[in-house]
């Protein structure tokens, strides 16, 4: 992201912009015609100074005006301009994105003036409209801004009591033992009194998604959470992780050296119950009553069962870590690779070879936004890809090849000629005033007053149809 970037003052701008529309202001686009190259490369972009050019027909918007009654702009959106600068802030505004009334976690905009006219606005996820107009966001800032728009409740408690009931009643997990008695039970070693508290997400009362936390000597931070799947896999919850985040806690791959867990007495061979500890700090050392996490300790917290011994495992296809085969993921078309949960955020799950899915290093990825799908760049063929003339990718369903290139249905550049019944530029042919339809040159058309028509929409005499 760019370290030029003021995103006070991009709002300062934005916020005057719609208050001269919010006015009643005549209808305009902002623009710098002799500076426009200058302000998307310079450093100190700023020097742009907004001015209004009034068009031939000088009216107000009315629905920009009963838009921004209506709805407050996303508070998502204004998140990213205090991230990055939008690629063009002047269609942002116009559009006037805010939270969608049928489903409070998509997000709601109008895509041009006939449809602010009509009172039409289109839905989709806060994803894809970020992605659309904040291309210096790297994905892992977009995923967890939208992750802000999720359902339920997040909250964090810090007894066992309340930390073991959310245990057994949210997602599936190995220290799930069937039991809530806090004396006997393995999840007593996350003892509150070192730090450890649970972060918990919660839909209609039901506990969907939990991650363990430290809230320690200046020290905020989780290393995995875990959130509830109908098919009983329980994966990462990007939602609690992006509220963890705002929260102020840190994500790590490990926890801290030196960390204190309570030590619970058993009569197996190591002599207490261990839990198992995620992330690549998984080894302990015996200290009176706790256990204290060591990279020399003496045992080894991979283990699912409550025995803390040596875990035949396999090292992580990425960073060399011991990884225990539980906890990993397999990676490549045949998914004989593993990577350990640390390294498994550098790949994606997508299609790649034969339209197979698996997943695959993100830096071979390439994300589709009409397919919500992420492929494999040395397998587009195989999964009908093509790449556009703007150099985003497309499904060959959702483009139109003209002239060997390839565009998007939704490209405002292309249309289809009624005269041919095929596909062209726009700037090949005219657009009828009266109808909307486009023509090729071949088809004459009949001036009035500057504007072009169809000889069909046309009187004899010239008037124009009512």
């Amino acid at each position: 992201m760019e370290t030029t970037y003021n995103p006070k003052q991009m709002l300062d701008i934005f916020w005057e912009a719609a208050l001269i529309l919010k006015r009643g202001a005549p209808k305009y686009r902002w623009y710098n015609a002799d500076a426009k190259d200058y302000w998307h490369s310079c450093n100190d972009p700023y020097v742009l100074v907004p001015r209004i050019t009034t068009l031939d027909r000088d009216y107000s918007r009315a629905w920009h005006m009963h838009q921004q009654q209506q709805h407050g702009i996303h508070p998502v959106v204004i998140k990213a301009m205090g991230m990055a600068r939008p690629d063009d802030w002047q269609q942002l505004l116009l559009e006037w994105p805010h939270k969608a009334q049928s489903d409070p976690s998509r997000l709601a905009y109008t895509a041009n003036e006939r449809k602010g006219t009509d009172d039409k606005q289109a839905i989709t996820t806060v994803g894809k409209y970020l992605t659309r107009h904040f291309s210096t966001l790297p994905d892992h800032a977009i995923r967890d801004l939208a992750a802000l728009c999720g359902k339920g409740e997040c909250f964090i408690v810090n007894t066992s009591v309340q930390m073991i009931h959310h245990l057994e009643r949210g997602p599936k997990s190995c220290m799930q033992w069937g039991r809530d008695n806090v004396e006997d039970h393995p999840y007593q070693a996350y003892a509150p009194e070192h730090g450890w508290g649970l972060a918990v997400r919660t839909i209609g009362g039901d506990t969907v998604g939990r991650a363990l936390v430290i809230t320690k000597d200046d020290s905020k931070y989780f290393v995995r959470s875990y959130f509830r799947n109908d098919d009983g896999y329980s994966g990462r919850d990007d939602v609690l992780e992006a509220w963890l985040k705002e929260d102020g806690y840190e994500h790590r791959g490990g926890w801290n050296h030196g960390q204190r867990l309570k030590r619970i007495d058993d009569s197996n061979d190591c002599g207490f119950v261990a839990p198992y500890l995620d992330g690549c700090n998984q080894r302990v050392s015996v200290v009176g009553k706790t256990l204290v996490i060591d990279d020399d300790g003496e045992y080894d917290c991979s283990n699912t069962n409550g025995d803390a011994d040596t875990v035949n495992g396999t090292d992580c296809a990425d960073c060399g870590d011991r990884t225990d085969e539980n906890d990993g993921y397999w990676i490549g078309y045949h998914e004989d690779s593993l990577v350990c949960s640390d390294c498994n955020d550098n790949y994606t799950y997508g299609r790649g070879r034969n339209g197979r899915e698996y997943r695959f290093h993100e830096d071979h990825g390439v994300y589709v936004e009409s397919q919500d799908v992420s492929y494999h760049t040395d397998y587009l063929d195989d999964n009908n890809i093509v790449c556009l003339e703007n150099g985003e990718y497309e499904h060959v369903d959702e483009a139109i090849e003209i002239d060997g290139d390839w565009y998007s249905v939704d490209d405002d550049r292309i249309c289809l000629f009624q005269d041919t019944q095929e596909w062209g530029m726009q700037c090949d042919g005219w657009q009828c005033v009266a109808s909307c339809d486009w023509y090729t040159d071949a088809v004459e058309c009949v001036e009035v007053d500057g504007e072009k028509y169809h000889p069909a929409n046309l009187h004899r005499g010239g008037d124009l149809k009512p």
